[in-house]
């Protein structure tokens, strides 16, 4: 695989706080996971991001998701999205979306 970077999806957002937030999130997250010592050294961050993204944002992006770059989030508001989905480069997802 290549370079992994969590600002992939920082210009797909641009003008979209909330989006930018949270695909920053969910880059470290997904990140993180990647191997069970980093997950359980990281599990605040993992329950902190449950907390802020589905909670507080009411956005449920499981960090299971895999995502391609430049992944846009508009209006996110309400959205759910399962943790087997794969997105490709380039999608956008509205609020009120389940999938």
């Amino acid at each position: 695989m290549g370079r992994f970077d969590i600002l992939q999806d920082w210009h797909a957002n641009q003008g979209n706080p909330k989006g930018r937030l949270v695909m920053l999130l969910f880059r470290t997250a997904h990140l993180l996971r990647q191997s069970l010592i980093t997950f359980i050294l990281f599990l605040p961050y993992f329950i902190l991001y449950r907390l802020t993204v589905e909670w507080i944002l009411c956005i449920e992006l499981p960090w299971k998701t895999r995502i391609g770059p430049g992944f846009r989030i508009d209006h996110g508001q309400a959205l759910v999205i399962n943790d087997g989905t794969v997105f490709g480069a380039g999608c956008t997802v509205r609020n009120s979306t389940t999938i």
